[in-house]
């Protein structure tokens, strides 16, 4: 299924709350592989953001290697990143059938939201 880098960037820690569920074999297997496959796109994604922060940004005093982007750079920041958010990847990953998850699952509406794009 084709996905969007932002998708799945947004979608990881609700995964990671499954990941702490009791589910069915199948679904927990699933699960694991999405975790895989998102996981090689999040940090490369992850990376890029970092270069870009370093970039536009300036040192957090205190705070050695850590930087923040500044006001007057944001525009810039958010103009560069944007593409890379809507770049689309192609993953070997299907949708999980809501229906097949135990009835006792709890997920916070910012939780579902988040996985919005890999449940049916």
């Amino acid at each position: 299924m084709i996905y969007k880098v932002g998708q799945l960037k947004s979608a990881e820690p609700a995964l990671v709350t499954l990941t702490r569920e009791r589910l069915p074999i199948q679904i927990a297997l699933q699960v694991s592989k999405y975790i895989r496959e998102i996981a090689v796109q999040v940090k490369n994604f992850d990376e890029l953001r970092n270069n870009l922060v370093v970039k536009y940004g300036k040192p957090i005093p205190g705070k050695e290697d850590d930087y923040e982007v500044t006001p007057e750079n944001m525009d810039s920041f958010l103009k560069d990143i944007q593409p890379y958010l809507e770049q689309e990847v192609d993953l070997p990953i299907e949708k999980i059938k809501i229906s097949e998850l135990p009835s006792d699952v709890r997920l916070t509406p910012t939780e579902a939201a988040q996985l919005e794009y890999f449940l049916e």
